[in-house]
């Protein structure tokens, strides 16, 4: 049998699956070390920008936080019996 006719390789799908939990805990992570970054710039556009894509970031990150708090609220009032 050739290695062109073998089956290929099973996929582990959760090893393959990122979790958005753990690049949350990532983005927090990096807006300190810019936060940090930041400090030790004079004032510069450099800093403004870092400072407005440091609050979208933050943004967007309360906003997951609270969505995904609402939909595991929302899953678990339809597994609720009567």
């Amino acid at each position: 049998m050739d290695n062109k006719d073998q089956a290929p390789a099973k996929v582990n799908e959760t090893s393959d699956h990122i979790k958005l939990t753990d690049i949350s805990g990532n983005l927090w992570l990096a807006i300190a070390h810019l936060e940090e970054y930041k400090s030790e710039l004079p004032q510069c556009i450099e800093k403004h920008r870092i400072t407005r894509t440091i609050a979208q970031i933050r943004k967007a990150l309360v906003f997951y936080g609270y969505t995904r708090h609402s939909n595991v609220d929302l899953n678990n009032d339809n597994t609720k019996a009567d």
